[in-house]
């Protein structure tokens, strides 16, 4: 006579085999979860303001004992681009945001020439959270002051598929060190290849 045991043995068996499954790929995606953090747990402890969002790439990434910009491109489809500009500080540094008052003379600045080779469209855009905060110093005018890791999109449409180079450059005043900071850049088509790279003046 078959007890209920020998009815039950198979259902526990494949309920078995089920849980470790399931406990094998709970394990992985912990174990997943578990590098992410690290990584951004390690990003976080070199870079306090904020993680790093882009790699450094040679050419495109000029370094300072209070910041760090990198430049990078982004192409958005029918020849659509966005230029993309990466601030990253060190040292509790900060400078001014775009969006500071026009009297405030070292608020971040975005300018590139403009011709029938691109058309920017857009403004340009700033993604990091703002603190306004007025201070005395640098002729006394308050600004919204950029104390994170922060990047800038803007965005243009490329007009032609022939070779051409254009220039362009970035401008803030550095702080608490109060210096005027000039990064040029240059984007380059040349046969069909778009790039963009920091150039030295």
């Amino acid at each position: 006579m078959k007890t209920i045991s020998y009815y039950v043995k198979p259902f526990v068996v494949i309920l078995g085999i089920t849980l470790t499954l399931l406990f094998n790929c709970q394990t992985d995606k912990y174990q997943e979860k578990t590098a992410e953090t690290s990584q951004l747990a390690m990003a976080t402890t070199e870079y306090p303001m904020g993680p790093v969002l882009f790699p450094r790439r040679e050419g495109q990434t000029h370094i300072d004992s209070l910041y760090e910009t990198s430049f990078y491109l982004e192409d958005l489809g029918n020849n659509d681009y966005n230029i993309i500009v990466y601030m990253g500080l060190k040292e509790q540094s900060y400078y001014a945001s775009p969006n500071s008052s026009h009297t405030y003379k070292g608020r971040f600045i975005f300018d590139v020439e403009t011709d029938d080779k691109i058309q920017l469209f857009d403004a340009l855009s700033e993604k990091t959270i703002l603190k306004e905060d007025i201070e005395p110093h640098c002729n006394g005018y308050g600004a919204n002051w950029i104390r994170q890791n922060t990047f800038y999109k803007q965005p243009f449409h490329l007009n032609t598929s022939e070779d051409f180079y254009i220039m362009g450059f970035i401008q803030f005043t550095i702080e608490p060190r109060c210096t005027k900071e000039v990064i040029p850049f240059g984007i380059t088509n040349k046969d069909g290849n778009l790039k963009i790279a920091i150039t030295k003046c």
